[in-house]
This record gives structure tokens, C-alpha cells and sequence, in this order.
């Protein structure tokens, strides 16, 4: 049975391959291992496509941070390192949630 390390491996060893031969060859162990345990390959590459995802989002909202952090002022970041945000009343605190979403939903 196919673990998900393996395939993790498999999977690394076919974004690095340099050669089209190289991806045959890893091409070729993928399919004898479906052959073998479709299901299992399948339920792995779900795991693998969601943890992409999740790198994908991780990637896209820095990038969107990056965007947004030349426009925040000085003044902002100097209140923001001397008063801990948690001293602050909800209402008054630099950045809330709501915030952060409507920023990042444009």
C-alpha cells in the first residue's frame, strides 16, 4: 500500500525532473502504483491538492499584503508597536476583522 510520503516523493521527483524521460519514468511508477491501489492513490492526491490549495491562499493573501503595506502610514505603525493592541478598546484598536476581510474580498 501506497503511503502518502511516497507519493509526496513521487510527486517531487516529477516537478524536478529536468528530462521528459525522467517524468516517464515517474509516470510510469504512478500508474503501477493506481494499478495496484487506485483508491488509495486517489484519497493521497486529494490530500496533496488541498494542502496546494492551501499554499495557493497563503500565497495570494501575502501578496495581497504586500500591496497594502506601502499605503499604511508611519504614524499608524509607531501607535500600533506603542500601544499593545490589546489595551486598546475594541472599537479603537488600528485594525479589526471586518477590516481585514473587506480588504482582502476587493
Amino acid at each position: 500500500m501506497i503511503t502518502k510520503e511516497q507519493m509526496d516523493a513521487l510527486k517531487e521527483r516529477f516537478v524536478n525532473a529536468k528530462t521528459e524521460a525522467e517524468r516517464q519514468a515517474v509516470n510510469a511508477e504512478i500508474h503501477e502504483i493506481c494499478e495496484e491501489d487506485a483508491v488509495a492513490v486517489a484519497e493521497i492526491v486529494k490530500l496533496q491538492l488541498m494542502e496546494t490549495h492551501k499554499k495557493v491562499d497563503e500565497i495570494l493573501v501575502r501578496k495581497q499584503l504586500e500591496e497594502m503595506l506601502p499605503a499604511i502610514s508611519l504614524s499608524y505603525i509607531d501607535i500600533f508597536q506603542e500601544v499593545p493592541r490589546m489595551a486598546l478598546p475594541e472599537n479603537k484598536r488600528p485594525f479589526r476583522k471586518r477590516q481585514a476581510r473587506k480588504v482582502l474580498s476587493e
